[in-house]
């Protein structure tokens, strides 16, 4: 009886070994963004992997909005791009290719803002009209906003700042008066 028992657990664990390895991939994108900085102006370049069976047709860039914040927008072959400054999407739209599990460069724009964490959206159609959305992190250009911890700080603290220094201020001058230093 143990010998039986033995071979049971050995086929179990070898099947459920064949059932990960028969798993599909996970389903993912990635954008490896590569920054310069020259002239006063952020290069981004970025490259593109489809590690999904699906077509992507759209990949968005989540940038910070306003006329100006992107420009000298290139795709790769087979891409058109876009800007919406009043959203802050940069988008790279499939025109002509089919774009699946390939390594892909050439998505670039430049921007006067700095580098922060921002998200991408990559939409993806497996061709029967089923459309899957992934998203993910990446560097892009946004403004830098103080977080609202940092901003009630500093609120706080302005008052406070401005009553020292006046203390000071005024100690200073009774000091000199009471010396005989001071004449107004």
């Amino acid at each position: 009886m143990v010998r039986p028992r033995r071979n049971t657990r050995l086929l179990g664990a070898a099947g459920a070994l064949c059932a990960l390895s028969a798993a599909p991939a996970a389903r993912s994108q990635q954008v490896v963004p590569v920054v310069a900085f020259n002239n006063a102006v952020y290069h981004y370049a970025y490259t593109v992997t489809n590690n999904t069976p699906d077509d992507l047709f759209d990949l968005t860039i989540h940038v910070a909005p306003g006329v100006g914040m992107v420009q000298n927008l290139t795709a790769p072959a087979g891409f058109m791009t876009s800007y919406d400054s009043g959203l802050g999407l940069v988008d790279f739209l499939e025109d002509t290719s089919n774009f699946t599990a390939t390594p892909l460069s050439g998505f670039a724009f430049d921007s006067p803002l700095a580098p922060q964490q921002s998200t991408f959206d990559a939409n993806l159609t497996d061709g029967n009209g089923n459309i899957s959305t992934l998203s993910g992190p990446v560097l892009a250009p946004l403004a830098a906003v103080p977080e609202p911890g940092t901003l009630a700080l500093a609120l706080l603290a302005a008052p406070s700042l401005i009553l020292i220094a006046r203390r000071r201020r005024a100690s200073f001058t009774v000091d000199r008066l009471t010396q005989g230093d001071y004449t107004p």
